[in-house]
């Protein structure tokens, strides 16, 4: 600093264009979204279901294992505005309860969960 006192500034905010294709996104996010649809018990249920989503509405399709129940979502999803547009589809399909839920990501896979794209 070479010397204290008052100035005029000009601030500009600045708003980048956000990359059409995910495979531009160049950043460290530590979360990804997701798009809960149901709980299931029955882990085959949960894959055939996914399994037909991902083929009528062409939505990466996701199942979590958390205890005993078998998570079925659409993602995962690296912003929010995905994750949003995803649970439109889901609530103009059949799944009115349909909501968003956030997840740290792992580098590691886990047993716990399993993908199907």
């Amino acid at each position: 600093m070479i010397a204290t006192g008052v100035a005029n500034v000009e601030i500009h905010l600045l708003h980048p264009e956000k990359p059409q294709d995910p495979k531009e996104w160049q950043t460290n996010r530590s979360e990804a979204f997701f798009v809960q649809l149901a709980a299931l018990k029955d882990e085959a249920k949960a894959r055939r279901t996914a399994a037909e989503l991902n083929k009528s509405l062409n939505l990466p399709t996701d199942i979590a294992k958390k205890g005993d129940v078998w998570r079925l979502r659409f993602g995962p999803y690296q912003d929010q505005d995905s994750a949003r547009a995803a649970l439109d589809v889901a609530k103009r399909n059949k799944f009115a309860g349909a909501f968003i839920v956030t997840e740290k990501v792992s580098t590691e896979q886990t047993d716990e969960t399993v993908v199907t794209n």
